[in-house]
């Protein structure tokens, strides 16, 4: 069975590259989480919940059977145990934005 949103995201335009991307509310404040549409569907087909927070300053979600993981890394494919030695870094040095061009790995 799904997950079920508990608060809905909305989607907005970047001013800089006229991209659109979703803003994903984070549970426990006030912020949002910035992540392509094509991304957030990617997300949530693989079983994991659209109920975001932050953890550690993390973007992380839930799945059961599957337990916690940061977005970044399920973004990338990045979410089997032999992943663990590979860093994912955040150009902007912001860890609320998802979008592809703000993830590098390491």
């Amino acid at each position: 069975m799904p997950y079920e949103a508990l608060r809905p995201t909305d989607t907005t335009i970047d001013d800089r590259t006229g991209q659109t991307f979703l803003r994903v509310p984070l549970a426990n404040s006030d912020r949002f989480a910035r992540i392509s549409p094509q991304d957030h569907q990617r997300v949530l087909a693989t079983g994991f919940s659209p109920n975001w927070y932050l953890h550690l300053g993390y973007v992380t979600t839930y799945a059961k059977g599957r337990g916690h993981a940061r977005v970044a890394r399920i973004i990338l494919g990045l979410t089997s145990p032999q992943d663990r030695s590979v860093r994912v870094s955040y150009v902007s040095g912001d860890h609320t934005d998802l979008r592809r061009m703000n993830l590098t790995t390491r």
